[in-house]
């Protein structure tokens, strides 16, 4: 026998799945971090994650503000 496995710990939903939940409050938050960043010409680094997801949503018409990310998700916002 032997082998490896991979321990049952339960399974994370997708981001696109994880979207809808809490939607106001990940809104909230992700304008509250929106405004945060100055209206002048920026990069910011977005990790993956809904909220995170929706705070690319509320960046995405900023003029001279690029994005770095590890997420495919946050990428197509």
């Amino acid at each position: 026998m032997g082998g490896a496995s991979q321990p049952d710990s339960g399974t994370e939903l997708p981001v696109r799945y994880r979207d809808t939940q809490g939607r106001e409050a990940k809104q909230r938050i992700a304008a509250a971090c929106a405004a945060q960043i100055p209206l002048l010409t920026q990069a910011v680094a977005i990790g993956g994650g809904s909220t995170a997801s929706e705070v690319a949503r509320q960046l995405a018409d900023r003029a001279g503000l690029t994005v770095v990310t590890n997420s495919i998700d946050v990428g197509n916002r």
